[in-house]
């Protein structure tokens, strides 16, 4: 089995979005490979969130994006080397140039992971 870094960003507090939390699982069920957490500056995929911002300096080795976005307007990423298996929306793919699946990987949170039965009213 394949070996893919990821980077899970996290709060100075140490909690983590909930992005973060369900990028690992997700990323192993569709691309069957062992995702291993990692450092910023080791990650290979970008994924799960607004982060292609910045993404040639905060993760300087990710060569692949698969369901992230732009977060601000503006803002360019040289995608030359990088290959793009899904962006989150429209706006994005237009930045990019690039036609093909959209949509945030955060919508197959079903397929991986088992509805709780706990009562989340507290949330």
């Amino acid at each position: 089995m394949k070996q893919l870094k990821v980077f899970e960003w996290q709060m100075r507090d140490g909690r983590k979005n909930f992005g973060d939390l369900i990028s690992k699982k997700i990323i192993e069920g569709v691309t069957n490979s062992n995702v291993v957490i990692s450092t910023a500056d080791e990650a290979e995929i970008v994924a799960v969130g607004s982060v292609i911002d910045g993404m040639e300096s905060w993760f300087p080795k990710a060569k692949i994006i698969w369901g992230s976005g732009f977060l601000h307007d503006g803002s360019t990423v040289d995608n030359t080397d990088i290959k793009i298996a899904a962006v989150r929306g429209k706006l994005t793919a237009n930045r990019l140039n690039f036609e093909g699946p959209l949509g945030d990987p955060g919508l197959l949170v079903n397929k991986y992971f088992e509805k709780s039965e706990k009562n989340l009213k507290s949330v």
